[in-house]
């Protein structure tokens, strides 16, 4: 992979649409919550204008995620109207005879450009605010983080999208060889993985990552999300750490935009101060909504998008 890059809320948004424009072939887009406001409305036109000249846009947003968002109606008339394939992840319909549990969601946040640059993160596409009355009487904004990559990382990011896309469709799209945007100096190139987990990875892969990477720590963890709340093992994890001498550090929101979930959070406080993990809030307006955890201050870095279960 290409050394990434790392983008910021509207700064994302920009490198997005931009990336799109650039499409040769093809455009897959997927995200929990895609919604058309003034936030995102290049992103919608880099679509109309690349498939006006014979580029293949599919989108996939999940349904219900989508249905919470103000003017719905809105957001699928604008991907009808740039001409773009679409489809609800995970639709809940009985009348059309689609029955899924409502409580399990599709929370990927995936952008792909002819298998040549990819997008990936915690960001959804929709405005910082989400577009809630509460949220602009308070002036709450949410922060994440997307990363641009590019190489055979990106391919693997593709399959997920395919993965999704014949769940949704019943369509196989044909695969395609890894491709490179650009000559990779070998001081730019990294070491990534794509790791897909969900309900049905049935062996909790991304935990044994998590676990596994915790365990190669020497010096220091640091653990972003504005949803952590910690299993048994994670919380054994971090304690080993913190015993061997390893300075274990947690980023969270001091404002929460789920509440249940927030206090679930806010109740492992006590347990991990205990353990010795430093925790700092990140301050209001601002809801740090970002999911990543980082290994010691070395080459042995790793990034990492963590599953959650309202992101």
């Amino acid at each position: 992979m290409k050394s990434h890059i790392t983008y910021h809320y509207e700064e994302s948004i920009a490198a997005m649409a931009a990336a799109i424009r650039e499409a040769e072939n093809y455009v897959h887009v997927e995200f929990y919550i895609l919604s058309h406001d003034h936030a995102t409305h290049d992103v919608f036109e880099a679509m109309r204008e690349v498939v006006a000249r014979g580029v293949k846009v599919r989108v996939m947003l999940d349904h219900i995620a989508t249905m919470r968002q103000p003017k719905l109606s809105v957001t699928t008339r604008m991907l009808d109207e740039v001409g773009a394939q679409w489809c609800f992840m995970l639709p809940v319909r009985p009348w059309r005879g689609q029955w899924q549990r409502p409580d399990l969601r599709n929370h990927r946040k995936i952008l792909v450009v002819d298998g040549r640059i990819g997008f990936v993160g915690s960001q959804n596409m929709v405005d910082a605010s989400y577009n809630k009355p509460g949220n602009l009487r308070r002036g709450l904004k949410w922060r994440d983080i997307m990363v641009k990559v590019s190489g055979p990382v990106v391919s693997s990011l593709n399959r997920v999208f395919m993965g999704d896309w014949y769940i949704e469709t019943g369509e196989l799209l044909e695969d395609s060889p890894p491709r490179v945007a650009d000559p990779v100096k070998p001081s730019d190139q990294l070491d990534c993985q794509v790791l897909p987990s969900g309900p049905s990875f049935g062996e909790e892969n991304n935990l044994q990552v998590f676990i596994a990477l915790m365990g190669t720590a020497s010096k220091r963890i640091s653990v972003t999300s504005p949803y952590f709340v910690p299993d048994q093992a994670i919380m054994y994890a971090l304690r080993a750490a913190t015993a061997r001498g390893v300075e274990v550090e947690l980023f969270v929101s001091e404002t929460g935009d789920q509440p249940m979930v927030y206090h679930a959070q806010r109740s492992y406080y006590e347990a991990l101060l205990r353990a010795g993990v430093r925790i700092f809030m990140f301050k209001p307006p601002y809801i740090l909504h970002s999911k990543h955890f980082t290994i010691d201050n070395s080459t042995r870095s790793m990034l990492t998008t963590m599953t959650t279960p309202e992101s």
